[in-house]
């Protein structure tokens, strides 16, 4: 949960920054701007946490655990580039204001502040459409690893 608040940290940060750095575009790196990764992450990683949510409330599908490419992201703590596409609902915008930005990470930190000090461990997933089911431990590890995923890509557009 440590690094998920990190992330979450620096995404704020990063998104006071200047228009010329939170618009900026890098062609070579990604389609999206500083501020569409953004949004995107910030919106999967409350997505991701009311998932763990709903599993800790006994609202998850019985059994199973994540697939080969699942364990492997979970474990390596890495997501490989340019294999994903962003399911339909997390597709940002093509400018995302700052302020929608700024409370989209404002949610995704008030919704793990929720889950801080809550036992993970339990039964019940629900299925991540590329990953497999998922217990609630698992959708939280899997936020912080996509969060940084895009604070990676992020830095390689701000020095690009």
């Amino acid at each position: 949960m440590r690094s998920l608040f990190a992330a979450l940290e620096r995404a704020r940060a990063l998104a006071g920054r200047g228009d010329d750095d939170l618009y900026r575009t890098a062609p070579a790196v990604s389609a999206w701007s500083v501020a569409q990764h953004l949004d995107h992450a910030a919106r999967v990683t409350r997505g991701c946490l009311a998932t763990a949510r709903r599993i800790r409330a006994g609202k998850g599908e019985p059994g199973g655990g994540p697939n080969l490419r699942g364990r492997l992201v979970l474990l390596l703590g890495r997501i490989p580039r340019g294999r994903g596409r962003a399911p339909e609902a997390f597709v940002p915008q093509e400018r995302p204001a700052r302020e929608a930005v700024l409370e989209a990470i404002e949610d995704a930190a008030a919704a793990a502040r929720g889950l801080e000090g809550d036992s993970l461990v339990g039964s019940g997933t629900v299925a991540h459409h590329h990953f497999g089911p998922m217990r609630a431990r698992h959708w939280v590890r899997f936020a912080a690893v996509h969060l940084r995923h895009h604070l990676a890509l992020i830095d390689d557009i701000l020095s690009a």
